[in-house]
């Protein structure tokens, strides 16, 4: 039960974070794409280099370098975007959160400790999650996408009298 609520968790307070601060969630959605690129290829080097400068366990190391890398873009992303949707278009990016909150879900997991790792992807709502993935990511990818393209600043064109 502790671990169903650590992953319900883990899905909504993204969405609200989001929603609550009214942050652009497409933005969002996307830091944790980019979040997830550096936690892949970036953790391993800074891994190297923090490892060569103290005597800690170099896994520790690795796995807390992977969750900041994939945490810090989506919480830099929610706190600069804060207040920029407004309107008619909270349902939009209401969807936007939800597929934000389902990949930070979906993104940490595999870095948290083997023991939190088993005991969330023995829930029923892990395996739903799970099997969900790729409609999940590109589903957000494709709402991010049009969202942008929704709420681009357009430049006013003066017209000469």
């Amino acid at each position: 039960m502790t671990y169903l609520i650590v992953l319900a968790c883990l899905v909504l307070v993204p969405f609200v974070l989001i929603m609550a601060l009214r942050s652009h969630g497409s933005i969002v959605f996307l830091s944790l794409c980019l979040g997830s690129v550096l936690a892949t290829l970036v953790a391993p080097d800074m891994t190297d280099v923090v490892s060569a400068m103290t005597r800690g366990n170099a896994l520790v190391t690795l796995q807390w370098s992977q969750i900041g890398l994939l945490t810090a873009p989506f919480l830099l992303a929610t706190l600069f975007t804060k207040g920029a949707i407004r309107g008619g278009k909270q349902l939009l990016n209401g969807l936007n959160a939800f597929a934000s909150g389902t990949l930070f879900a979906l993104l940490l997991t595999p870095y948290l400790s083997p023991t939190w790792q088993a005991g969330i992807k023995q829930q029923g709502l892990w395996h739903q999650l799970d099997n969900l993935q790729t409609a999940i990511l590109i589903a957000g990818a494709i709402i991010s996408l049009l969202f942008l393209l929704m709420t681009r600043s357009r430049q006013k064109i003066e017209k000469k009298h």
